[in-house]
């Protein structure tokens, strides 16, 4: 259906739009809101008009309108939606312009959509747990804590158990599923699945076909391939990971980095089993302890994953460096063994000890270009750093404790091959086709940049009138002369001040790196648009037979992982906050007369009507928000530490009060 709308918002012919969607094309006839292109036969939806996807806040107190037009890289602010639309739905709205206020005496305006109606109601769920209220049992949302009464008899809903977990139909009130109990920390990565509509389960088709192509690869199927099996290739990932997409090898002779990326587009052909359930989950799901993949595990973590020792069909890219630049670069269909598959925590530690196996020692020599291929990027590119909390949790799934990633030079090595793979990848699609699938960024917009200087002056940051990039380079190095962490704050609120990163059908810059063009080649096995690619890249081989087949509907494509990864995005934060209060409740209830203590930024220094002030904690729960009833005389971005004096596991929140100032940074007094 995303298909359809995407095409009328852009324009396409009539003949194009199949029988099933004859109905709703009337329905956007008479609604006027269609006009006909120079082209009689072609049909698009007037400039004033948009078809997206409806959004809400967790609190539902606020809506937002993703356009399905590929021209719009940002959310709309959506007015006058009735009570009975959901997230997910697809409506039709007009777009109106308001006045947002001045910016250095010049009028701001701000694009808003309006409703008008639904065009496609989606199924919408939501999952609750069951609670006595006043002698009658309710079904309170884990989302916002929104009160429902099931379409079930109270005899029946007390025979389920305490605190049990139901999945409702938001539009009927019935009740869909029951996943469990609250109280067991195992049904959080379940509830977080069900929230956001994560598929579980593979088809039979899928899985019989990814069965089919059984467990090993043989040379001999393959002559027209380049045999690799000669190099050294090496495999770095986090520990524990199974699906292995990419591999490196450096030739210290010829200056020539090879990278190989799994090669999955042999078997995931385009509209098969497997490319239907691929495309319908866009990619794969982490957890701490386990993986939601985008393709079946016969696929993701045996054939296509890049094991040790075992023959593996890749796409390798030769590309020749110098003085850490890219001279020349060239795609081929290969057949690698990986000589060695080490995660990062051990190649730091052998790097540091200079103590790498002898089918590594390559590395030292690729880690010098490594250096100068980061410096040479980093003077046009950002180098911002918003490290994500690592969960750990026990067999029982409960936490254990709660940290921040980091990157290393270990991390550095496979980002920078990675990014090379990457913008090669992008300046062959771009030479050959003018349509593709790339990853594009945009510059931040000017209130948003005013913003964030304003607020970084108030804190002593360094303001200048300077290029962008001077002024944050500025900005970064003078918040880590005050620590590491601060800086990382800092750079935080720089990323929140972009533009986010998005997938296109239509080439442009990626702000952020800093390059001309991007894509996502490298990653096949875990997301969707670099299987994608890859099919383009390989077709691009083969003189371009089938090329229009393969990038048609890539507006559409682009607009669905966009839409994907987002949801994705809710999800990984739905479960990190489940499991920040899990964790808080488990030290405050192992901890009964022990203060919980730790630092905090605040956010937002605004209480109204009975809110809570906002902070951010640094420490122990790095990354979780914590509300406090006072923030006394303290303004935004003040750092102080938070005695956590309880949690909410339904609300997914966690209350705490200001015991100890580390900065003074207090409200200035109106002047």
């Amino acid at each position: 259906m995303l298909e359809f709308f995407t095409a009328i918002s852009v324009g396409c012919a009539k003949y194009n739009i199949p029988k099933s969607k004859r109905a709703l094309l009337e329905k956007l006839q008479k609604l006027g809101v269609l006009e006909s292109t120079q082209t009689k036969d072609m049909i698009k939806l007037k400039d004033e008009f948009l078809i997206g996807i409806v959004d809400t806040t967790l609190s539902k107190s606020h809506s937002f309108l993703t356009p399905l037009h590929p021209q719009y890289k940002q959310d709309c602010i959506l007015k006058s939606i009735p009570r009975n639309i959901f997230r997910g739905d697809i409506i039709l709205a007009k777009k109106e312009r308001i006045k947002q206020g001045k910016i250095k005496g010049v009028m701001r305006y701000k694009s808003i959509a309006r409703f008008l109606c639904v065009l496609e109601a989606k199924e919408s769920f939501d999952i609750c747990v069951l609670l006595q209220h006043k002698g009658t049992i309710y079904a309170f949302s884990l989302q916002n804590g929104q009160r429902f009464t099931p379409k079930a008899s109270q005899k029946s809903l007390r025979t389920l158990p305490p605190h049990c977990v139901i999945k409702i139909d938001l539009r009927s009130l019935e009740i869909h599923k029951v996943l469990g109990v609250l109280d067991d920390p195992n049904i959080d990565k379940q509830i977080v699945l069900e929230q956001h509509a994560i598929d579980q389960d593979f088809t039979p088709q899928s899985l019989l076909l990814a069965q089919s192509y059984g467990t090993r690869v043989l040379k001999s199927y393959y002559p027209h391939r380049r045999d690799y099996t000669h190099l050294a290739f090496c495999v770095i990932d986090p520990k524990g990971a199974k699906d292995h997409d990419d591999a490196i090898y450096y030739d210290i002779a010829s200056q020539t980095l090879y990278v190989a990326i799994a090669d999955v587009s042999e078997y995931v052909s385009k509209n098969s089993a497997l490319d239907t359930q691929a495309r319908a989950r866009g990619f794969s799901v982490y957890f701490p302890d386990s993986v939601v993949p985008m393709l079946p595990f016969a696929l993701s973590s045996e054939l296509c994953s890049l094991q040790k020792n075992r023959l593996r069909l890749a796409l390798v890219w030769e590309i020749s460096l110098k003085n850490g630049q890219m001279q020349h670069h060239a795609l081929y269909e290969g057949i690698i063994k990986a000589k060695e598959c080490i995660d990062y925590e051990s190649l730091d530690s052998a790097l540091t000890q200079k103590k790498l196996p002898q089918s590594l020692k390559w590395l030292y020599a690729y880690v010098s270009e490594v250096k100068k291929l980061r410096a040479n990027r980093l003077k046009i590119g950002y180098d911002l750093h918003s490290p994500n909390p690592n969960i750990h949790i026990d067999s029982m799934g409960k936490v254990t404790h709660i940290d921040l990633d980091h990157t290393s030079l270990a991390h550095h090595i496979i980002e920078e091959s990675m990014l090379l793979a990457n913008i090669a990848a992008a300046q062959m699609l771009h030479a050959h086709t003018p349509n593709g699938l790339y990853r594009i960024h945009q510059p931040p917009k000017e209130n948003k940049i005013f913003q964030l200087l304003d607020a970084l002056q108030d804190l002593g940051a360094p303001i200048m009138r300077s290029k962008l990039k001077d002024q944050f380079d500025a900005i970064q190095h003078w918040a880590k002369q005050k620590s590491e962490r601060f800086a990382q704050i800092i750079d935080t609120l720089i990323i929140r001040s972009f533009s986010k990163a998005c997938y296109s059908a239509t080439p442009s810059e990626h702000f952020g790196l800093g390059f001309a063009l991007y894509t996502h080649f490298t990653s096949p096995i875990r997301r969707y648009g670099d299987l994608c690619v890859h099919r383009i890249l390989k077709c691009l081989l083969y003189d371009a037979k089938g090329l229009e087949y393969l990038i048609a509907n890539m507006e559409s494509i682009a607009q669905e992982l966009n839409l994907k990864q987002k949801n994705i995005s809710y999800l990984e934060r739905d479960f990190s906050n489940l499991k920040s209060v899990r964790y808080v409740l488990d030290l405050l209830a192992q901890n009964p007369n022990k203060p919980i203590v730790c630092e905090a930024i605040l956010l937002d220094d605004s209480i109204e009507n009975d809110e809570f002030a906002k902070c951010l904690a640094l420490d122990l729960i790095p990354n979780a928000y914590i509300l406090l009833q006072s923030c006394g005389e303290f303004e935004k971005f003040a750092i102080f530490h938070v005695r956590i004096t309880g949690a909410d596991l339904i609300a997914r929140e966690i209350y705490g009060t200001i015991t100890k100032a580390k900065s003074t940074t207090k409200k200035r007094e109106n002047v």
